[in-house]
């Protein structure tokens, strides 16, 4: 919810630039920008359109924005071979997949960006855990084995995330979700990363409205340090023990759950701290109302009229406008009003990072 009289006229915009969330306790391929697959079904059963949309920050290219850490660390990551530069979601990265029998997996996942400053690739862990999400929800569905509780799941996928020893130092927010083929939406989140489900108030009807039924809470130590997966070698351990910084690090169990049945028409965002920290629930509310009514249908036994394209362009779209506001000094953001609150000093300006969103739509 913007409050533009709760803002003075002061911008602090150094704050956005430098500001990456911490990982201690002590300090304080693609094809374009979006995607989309779709689940099959018959009609006793849900079938799920799913998109998924991202726009990375731009970084490593402004050197009065980098610092002086990020500048030292530019040829350490380069060299290393990392892809934190080149990926094309940025630190996020997010799962989305359909199996056979129409029972789907989708979410977010947004590497802790301070490991960079230490020259690691905080990509790294949340691709990889994305990935096992992936492949251990479908291995389990090609054996038709039930779908396991989301602290399980999460627990398998991030197992096996270390056992691949394929990511070195890394953090990693986390907010997934499975839903079965009768529309049961089963949800772990750890972090502040985020999932909404949003409902019409008469699904298909013309002129009808969007609202959030049901949505998870963050995840944090204090502002700006969210619950994360971590990764973080016994010596790195070992040096900031000497000077008594202590690495945040959860498990999966301590992952908040959350379930909901789902409707046919509703829509259910999941979106990185990208999102969340620069528009409020009200306002995807809006977004979607005003987004989907010209797929709207004028007879009350009608449901939205879509397709995979109509939905990749809503999400797109999204992503994008998202990302102007990230980057408009004097948008009252929700970060910037946040930060206000903790700080008790004037902020504004949108909050630059990454952004991640997977739309599903639910017929």
């Amino acid at each position: 919810m913007s409050q533009e009289g709760f803002f003075s006229d002061f911008t602090h915009v150094s704050f956005f630039k430098d500001s990456r969330r911490h990982f201690t306790r002590g300090s304080t391929g693609f094809n374009g920008n979006s995607t989309s697959t779709a689940s099959s079904a018959t009609d006793t059963l849900f079938r799920y359109t799913i998109s998924a949309a991202f726009e990375p920050k731009n970084r490593l290219k402004d050197e009065a924005e980098e610092g002086e850490l990020i500048r030292k660390s530019k040829k350490h990551i380069t060299v290393a071979g990392s892809n934190a530069i080149d990926s094309p979601t940025g630190e996020d990265n997010f799962v989305m997949a359909v199996a056979e029998d129409g029972t789907a997996i989708v979410g977010v996942a947004d590497g802790v960006g301070g490991w960079s400053e230490q020259g690691y690739d905080s990509s790294a862990i949340s691709r990889k855990l994305c990935r096992c999400l992936e492949e251990v929800f479908l291995a389990l569905r090609a054996k038709r084995e039930p779908i396991p509780e989301p602290r399980k799941l999460l627990s398998l996928a991030f197992e096996k995330v270390k056992d691949s020893g394929e990511v070195e130092v890394g953090s990693t927010t986390v907010c997934y979700g499975t839903i079965d083929e009768y529309g049961a939406l089963k949800v772990a989140n750890l972090g502040d990363s985020w999932f909404g489900v949003f409902r019409q108030d008469e699904a298909g009807v013309a002129g009808s409205r969007f609202k959030c039924v049901s949505e998870s809470t963050e995840q944090t130590y204090y502002f700006n340090a969210p619950y994360q997966l971590s990764i973080i070698p016994e010596r790195i351990l070992d040096a900031g023990k000497k000077r008594q910084a202590n690495y945040l690090r959860n498990e999966p169990a301590e992952s908040d759950v959350y379930e909901q049945q789902l409707q046919r028409g509703d829509v259910v965002v999941f979106g990185t701290d990208g999102v969340g920290d620069n528009v409020s629930v009200a306002d995807i509310e809006l977004y979607l109302t005003d987004s989907f009514a010209p797929f709207q249908d004028s007879s009350k036994d009608s449901r939205i009229l879509y397709d995979k394209a109509q939905l990749e362009h809503i999400n797109s779209k999204f992503v994008k406008a998202v990302k102007t506001l990230s980057n408009d000094i004097k948008y009252p953001s929700v970060f910037s009003q946040r930060l206000s609150e903790v700080t008790g000093q004037p902020y504004i300006g949108g909050k630059p990072d990454d952004i991640t969103s997977v739309i599903v739509y639910v017929d």
